[in-house]
């Protein structure tokens, strides 16, 4: 019986750690569509483009200090205070994160114009 418990907490586990999200920036349609796809459902939300600002990095610190991570959060300014959605529920270490938020915001700067996306901080 524990072995089927155990079994059955490694499933339920592995399932809520191999979610997938996509970002779709879609200057034809106006839509920020972050898609999120896990074993069991996929989960779209949509946002409006003009009201998206900017890509940022959330960064964290564990217990040693010379390692941080990092996760890519979309900054809308259509609300006050300003909405913030994380693209992933983890951080990760390395200039993954950065380059990400880096590619989002020159994305905004050539279909936007150029009051938008600061650079990742």
């Amino acid at each position: 019986m524990l072995l089927v418990g155990l079994n059955g907490a490694f499933l339920a586990g592995y399932i809520a750690l191999s979610e997938r999200t996509r970002l779709r920036l879609d200057a034809g349609s106006g839509l920020v569509s972050i898609i999120r796809t896990s074993r069991l459902v996929t989960r779209q939300r949509d946002y409006p483009l003009e009201a998206l600002d900017s890509a940022e990095l959330d960064r964290s610190h564990t217990s040693r200090e010379d390692r941080s991570t990092s996760k890519v959060v979309l900054v809308f300014r259509n609300t006050r205070p300003a909405t913030r959605v994380p693209l992933s529920r983890w951080g990760v270490s390395g200039d993954g994160p950065g380059q990400v938020a880096n590619d989002i915001n020159a994305w905004l700067r050539r279909h936007l114009g150029g009051e938008q996306a600061s650079p990742a901080s």
